[in-house]
């Protein structure tokens, strides 16, 4: 499996994250340089530029419908974002200190963040308000994601574990762990049978969630695993990494399929398009890119 690239698209400074809309037809991403850009796919053109948050745009992600998108940033809010006007709809924050990743649920009812304040919150975004806290962690939450069925988060970060937590009571039903040194990111496959987690031993374990056991370990990277996102198929694992690369990995196998290389820096963020054939990264060499995936067999 490989890649060709197809867009490059600049800001100032790093790219933290990139999101598509649910027709793959925008792209969003959002830097360092605390702005969020949207692109036109195909053509590549930047649409719109969102103004607002006072800090790094650390998340991004459509809301269903592609009207509004949701944002996270290091100045500690959430914000809510009206596409067609670019102006913020709403501004969420209870974090005491940098918050530092953000996902939301697939009908977009609830959110979850995380913060270097050891905690993660749980966010109803139609009302603009906390749930609640989910305090278990002992150090910085680095990174943190919602099951595909909307009923388990999945937070990680400096203590070395992750803690699975139940959307619907708030509470803690498992840990996975420990990792051997700091965990940077994690996904969950499309099924909700596994989770990749990637840490600073620039390795991948890949978790079964029934039995709560490791099922395997994926090296092959040479710096700390940053990001990861299955496809929608589930059929390919993409990693991404400090030391400049994807990873293509085949999930069931344990393959490395392919490796993309172009970026410069760190891979900060990996998202898949709605039809899996394109692929896009932001990188802290102020690019966001989107591939375009080509099936060697």
């Amino acid at each position: 499996m490989n890649a060709k690239l197809v867009h490059t698209f600049r800001h100032n400074n790093a790219v933290y994250s990139v999101a598509f809309s649910s027709d793959g037809k925008t792209l969003a991403s959002g830097s360092l340089d605390k702005s969020i850009k949207l692109w036109s796919l195909p053509e590549g053109k930047e649409l719109k530029r969102l103004l607002g948050h006072r800090e790094a745009v650390c998340s991004v992600q459509f809301l269903p419908g592609d009207k509004k998108l949701l944002s996270a940033s290091l100045d500690k809010s959430l914000r809510v974002w009206n596409l067609e006007t670019g102006a913020t709809e709403m501004t969420m924050a209870g974090h005491s200190t940098y918050l530092t990743s953000m996902a939301a649920t697939s009908d977009g009812q609830y959110a979850v963040s995380g913060a270097q304040d050891n905690d993660a919150i749980l966010w109803d975004v139609a009302g603009g308000k906390p749930v609640a806290t989910l305090k278990g962690h002992t150090d910085f939450v680095n990174c943190v994601e919602i099951s595909p069925d909307d009923s388990t988060i999945a937070s990680a970060g400096y203590d070395m574990l992750v803690r699975l937590w139940s959307v619907e009571t708030q509470k803690q039903v498992a840990d996975l762990g420990p990792h051997e040194k700091p965990i940077q990111s994690v996904a969950f496959s499309p099924d909700g049978k596994l989770l990749a987690a990637g840490d600073d031993t620039f390795t991948i374990t890949i978790w079964n969630l029934e039995t709560k056991q490791k099922v395997t370990k994926l090296t092959g990277h040479r710096g700390s695993v940053k990001s990861l996102a299955f496809s929608h198929s589930g059929q390919v694992l993409a990693s991404g990494s400090s030391d400049s690369t994807i990873h293509l990995w085949n999930p069931g196998t344990e393959e490395l399929t392919g490796s993309l290389t172009g970026h410069r820096n760190s891979v900060y963020d990996l998202a898949w398009s709605p039809n899996d054939r394109w692929l896009a990264s932001g990188a802290f060499d102020r690019t966001a890119r989107v591939w375009k995936i080509v099936d060697g067999d």
